[in-house]
């Protein structure tokens, strides 16, 4: 009889280390990196299909607020070149006699860009 539970055991351990083994195959097919990174690329495009179907469905059923939103963000973005356009359409031309206005890279003899060098002497105060 004892013998017999011997074999039944063996038969049983060995099983369980097929088993085992067949696992450990399995896990070691899930983490490589390859299929990790492939099925994290798939999971991204999923989810950036589904949030792209629903941003879709929010534009068609709410057309005036987005469209609020982006004019917002369009105006945001460009306010400095809006700026000098309307600066330059509505400014009238006085602004510009008041300016002195050099191209660096031509010279002129009566301007120069350079700056004055000043050297504290002994008699001021520092």
């Amino acid at each position: 009889m004892a013998e017999r539970e011997l074999i039944t055991a063996r038969a049983r351990a060995e099983r369980s280390q097929a088993d085992l083994m067949a696992t450990v195959a399995e896990l070691k097919s899930r983490l490589k990196p390859a299929n990790l990174a492939s099925d994290a690329w798939g999971s991204v495009k999923q989810k950036g299909s589904q949030a792209s179907g629903q941003g879709l469905k929010a534009v068609t059923d709410h057309p005036a607020p987005v469209g609020g939103a982006v004019l917002a963000l369009t105006l945001f973005f460009l306010r400095g070149p809006i700026a000098h356009l309307a600066t330059r359409l509505f400014g009238g031309d006085d602004a510009s006699d008041h300016l002195v206005k050099a191209d660096i890279l031509k010279k002129d003899k009566d301007y120069d860009l350079t700056a004055s060098v000043v050297v504290s002497g002994e008699g001021t105060k520092q």
